[in-house]
């Protein structure tokens, strides 16, 4: 059974077939599926999601690619989605430097925040960390009881190390088969003995619209974990034999 542990279905990529899509998911063995939010719209919409698929579960939080939209009420209202018995982890949040590195500390603020709600519920945190290893790494020391999953992990083996003695479980999403990508296969190999854990993204990374128009999800994904598919256009290949 294929555990599709990240995936934006409540993406507009995917509105023409979404629920062509999902209602597809058992026959192609894949079992559970965890939509994390981004905002206070993608988490209704993630929870919408997972009241209507028994197999759907969501995560809600506060990207800080995100933080444009962020209101007190809307916070407010975010706080109360995560009280729903489907929603299963506080998350996609984090740092992001790439995008925005003018608003560190803001940004920051943000992240504690939640990830405080997530020791008061005693949730998982789905960590997205962009260009802030050193920022992202400090603030979970600080907070040690709270453990989750770094999403498409792409810090050093060094810092990898300490997260996973902290408790973490480090996911790697389809960047992993890039030709120039270094860093990420070399950390996989070293932990993978101690963690072995596939993130299936569904729509985010780089091919993302070339794929997406093959009518990439869960399901193609997945198969390039059973047959070792070089990349990920070839694991649409081989799911579209």
């Amino acid at each position: 059974m294929i555990f599709d542990t990240h995936a934006h279905y409540d993406s507009g990529a995917f509105n023409a077939d979404r629920f062509d899509i999902l209602a597809s998911m058992p026959e192609k063995n894949v079992g559970l599926i965890v939509d994390p939010g981004c905002d206070l719209e993608s988490s209704r919409a993630a929870i919408a999601l997972a009241e209507k698929y028994d197999f759907v579960y969501a995560a809600i939080g506060w990207h800080p690619e995100d933080m444009d939209k962020l209101t007190d009420e809307g916070f407010d209202e975010m706080i109360k989605l995560m009280h729903h018995p489907k929603c299963v982890a506080v998350g996609e949040i984090g740092l992001d430097y790439y995008w925005d590195a003018e608003h560190k500390d803001e940004q920051k603020a943000l992240f504690i925040r939640q990830i405080e709600l997530a020791l008061e519920l005693d949730k998982p945190v789905i960590v997205h960390d962009r260009e802030a290893h050193q920022d992202c790494l400090s603030i979970v020391r600080e907070h040690p009881q709270v453990t989750g999953v770094y999403h498409c992990y792409s810090g050093s083996l060094e810092d990898a190390k300490v997260l996973v003695k902290l408790g973490w479980m480090l996911s790697f999403t389809g960047v992993i088969t890039y030709k120039n990508a270094r860093r990420a296969p070399e950390v996989a190999e070293v932990i993978r003995h101690s963690q072995e854990q596939d993130d299936q993204t569904a729509a985010r990374m780089e091919e993302l619209a070339e794929l997406q128009a093959m009518g990439c999800h869960a399901a193609i994904l997945g198969k390039s974990i059973y047959t070792g598919a070089i990349d990920l256009k070839q694991a649409v290949a081989l799911y579209q034999e």
